[in-house]
Formats: structure tokens, sequence, C-alpha cells
């Protein structure tokens, strides 16, 4: 199977490059990045995001993590966006 050895190789190769990019624009962008983190607009959408994903998942589990559940997502939603500040 050397079509698909080769495809793999390909598809190593191609995720390295994305990968090599990826984080080539992150240091070149890491100021824009973290003031963009620590943004009204990320508050919002993070607030949403996080506490929606919390909800389903205490749903999920039938409210025995809630405790935990709420904790995480508190620790999380503590570092993304500028808590109402």
């Amino acid at each position: 199977m050397a079509g698909f050895d080769d495809i793999q190789k390909n598809v190593s190769a191609k995720a390295e490059e994305v990968t090599d990019r990826a984080k080539a624009f992150v240091d070149e962008n890491k100021d824009k990045i973290e003031e963009a983190l620590k943004s009204d607009k990320a508050e919002e959408v993070s607030d949403k995001i996080i506490h929606g994903l919390a909800d389903g998942i205490k749903k999920v589990t039938g409210g025995r993590f809630d405790e935990q559940i709420d904790k995480t997502a508190q620790d999380l939603d503590d570092k993304i966006g500028n808590n109402g500040e």
C-alpha cells in the first residue's frame, strides 16, 4: 500500500506546516491576541459559551457534579475577558 503511505506522509507534512504557521502567527500577534482575550466582547462571548456548556454538562450528569462544573467554569471564565471591569 504505497499509496496510503504517501497520503499519510502528505497529511503529516501539511499538518506540520499548518502548525508552524499557527505558531508563527501567534508569536507575531501575541500582544493583539492577549488584548482581544481581555476585551468586553471576549467577556460577553465567553460567558455565553462557558456557562452554556456548563449548564448542558450539568443536565447530562444529572446534578451529580454541579459544584465541580461550576468551579471549573468560573476558573475558565476568570481567564478570558475582563470580568466586567
